[in-house]
């Protein structure tokens, strides 16, 4: 028998993929009432926010390759600041929340567009 370690993270990682691909059935289903126009217009709608997480991705990878220890001040926090002062927003950790929501989803939306982009093929 393996090291029990290597066999709780091989389960972990079944349940967490078996749990995705449920979540996935969820969202297929609702695609599956959208006409292709809609599927298009959710994909433009969905590609801004993917590009700013992607920068904020970017700037975290930036902080970490560099060895710069993350703080409140790290360059993505300090983007999504300048992104809300510059959206003039009263409360911009609200923005901050917002994106952070965004990131957490952020793999799962790639891969739905990536569906759609494969249904229109």
């Amino acid at each position: 028998m393996g090291d029990p370690s290597v066999e709780v993270t091989d389960d972990n990682r079944d349940a967490s993929h078996s749990a995705k691909a449920k979540a996935m059935d969820a969202i297929f289903e609702d695609l599956g009432l959208l006409n292709s126009k809609e599927l298009e217009q959710l994909e433009h709608q969905l590609e801004p926010s993917l590009k700013h997480v992607r920068s904020t991705k970017t700037g975290q990878a930036m902080a970490s390759a560099l060895n710069v220890v993350q703080t409140s001040h790290s360059y993505g926090d300090l983007m999504l600041l300048m992104k809300a002062a510059e959206l003039q927003q009263e409360r911009p950790w609200s923005y901050m929340v917002e994106m952070a929501r965004i990131e957490s989803i952020y793999r799962e939306v790639e891969f739905l567009l990536a569906v759609t982009r494969y249904c229109r093929d």
